[in-house]
């Protein structure tokens, strides 16, 4: 009878469990998800309960979605930009690498309507994550899918800028920091600005990597004098 009862309770404390994996999409439910289905799959992948790897797979099948419609993108960037807020705010730092992944995906997405009305609030996300992020990962991979909105290259040198200068004032330098000043030194080698010469001679004499400096000046060395 007491066994009886310690499975009927194990059984009710598996229920939850049970419903929420009953209630998860199957990978061949999720890929046939098209453009008209942008709002479920926005909520499958920024749900709290969902399991990481599923999330991920929700990812890459809404990544395709706007990759095969990008003619079709200016008619629903405003729900594109809900989606791709939700997914920066249910994906915080958390030393999970799924949620690092799901920010760095989440950039690449936002790039996507740099050729849309929606360019400057899809700026706007990217350059307020940037400086909010937290793994240099994830703010390398933003900054690289930033530099391609051009209109917009003294704004984004100027956040550049300002993103050495802090980095500067590190006692140490790991490997984050390090991908991320390759990213920005990249991005300056874009946009060849001279505001940034002066920046990027200060990293010469830094603690970053013999690679860091080298590219420092390579960019250097083509900013038009």
């Amino acid at each position: 009878m007491i066994k009886s009862k310690s499975l009927l309770f194990f059984f009710v404390l598996l229920i939850p469990f049970l419903s929420i994996n009953s209630g998860e999409p199957s990978p061949e439910e999720i890929s046939k998800l098209n453009f008209n289905d942008l709002k479920t799959l926005g909520k499958y992948a920024s749900d709290p309960q969902g399991r990481p790897r599923f999330k991920i797979l929700v990812m890459e099948r809404l990544n395709i979605v706007l990759i095969e419609n990008m003619n079709q993108l200016e008619s629903k960037g405003r729900e594109i930009l809900t989606i791709l807020g939700e997914l920066f705010q249910s994906s915080p730092d958390s030393g999970s690498s799924y949620n690092s992944i799901i920010r760095k995906k989440t950039c690449f997405m936002l790039g996507y309507l740099k050729k849309t009305s929606f360019r400057d609030e899809a700026y706007t996300k990217l350059h307020n994550q940037i400086i909010s992020e937290t793994s240099g990962d994830v703010a390398g991979t933003c900054i690289t899918v930033i530099s391609d909105f051009e209109e917009r290259k003294d704004q984004t040198t100027k956040l550049l800028i300002g993103i050495i200068h802090t980095e500067l004032k590190k006692k140490r330098v790991d490997e984050e920091d390090t991908e991320l000043m390759l990213s920005v030194i990249e991005a300056l080698g874009i946009f060849k600005s001279k505001s940034s010469y002066i920046p990027l001679m200060k990293l010469l004499d830094s603690k970053y990597s013999i690679e860091v400096k080298n590219n420092a000046k390579e960019v250097l060395e083509s900013i038009p004098q």
